[in-house]
């Protein structure tokens, strides 16, 4: 009798701990590990306006970001860019995905691996991405440019859309934070006319 209340008092706990985590917006998370894709640098709640979910590296130096379909596809003018990637299975040649601290990388589309179906995106780092340093990511679209920054608990998203409205490029900037209090993401701000700063 006293081993079945220690293994129901054990459930109940880890499934606390399992649902306190699956409500923050963004962990670093070192420690968790992931046999599909390594180590979990960066641990999110999807609900952002990309479906961003997480960041981890295998011992290989893999790099994987994970997205969630029901987010990063739901047909939103800002996510046209992503959409195109992951259905296309297929980066753009022009463009470049940018990574890393304060002298990010840039992998470009014959170094990205993208698997539609389970909506990731994966290359190998090599000698110029530490890895255990990685503050924040870009990925360039024709459609979009998007931006994620990570800082400790917190989690910001930015995506930069520019459409040919006859004369000029018109540049409408999205961005969304997460709020650990009120353990929500913020609706996305729209501005309008700004022009992106890149981190490359």
């Amino acid at each position: 009798m006293r081993k079945k209340a220690i293994t129901v008092q054990t459930i109940l706990l880890a499934t606390a701990v399992l649902s306190a985590f699956l409500m923050t917006g963004c962990i670093n998370a070192k420690e968790a590990f992931y046999p599909e894709y390594g180590k979990a640098i960066w641990l999110c709640s999807s609900k952002n306006l990309i479906g961003f979910r997480g960041l981890y590296v295998d011992d290989d130096r893999r790099v994987t970001l994970v997205f969630n379909r029901q987010y990063t596809m739901d047909g939103n003018d800002y996510n046209l860019g992503l959409n195109k990637i992951f259905s296309e299975e297929d980066y753009p040649e022009h463009e470049y995905l940018s990574i890393g601290d304060t002298r990010p990388a840039h992998y470009y589309n014959e170094d990205l691996d993208i698997d539609g179906e389970k909506m990731i995106i994966s290359f190998i780092a090599g000698d110029e991405l530490d890895v255990d340093t990685i503050t924040g990511f870009a990925i360039f679209t024709e459609e979009a440019f998007y931006r994620v920054i990570f800082e400790h608990e917190y989690l910001e998203t930015e995506v930069y859309v520019e459409k040919d409205d006859g004369n000029d490029m018109t540049k409408t900037c999205y961005r969304q934070t997460y709020n650990e209090e009120k353990d929500a993401w913020s609706t996305p701000e729209e501005t309008i006319g700004q022009k992106h700063e890149q981190i490359d």
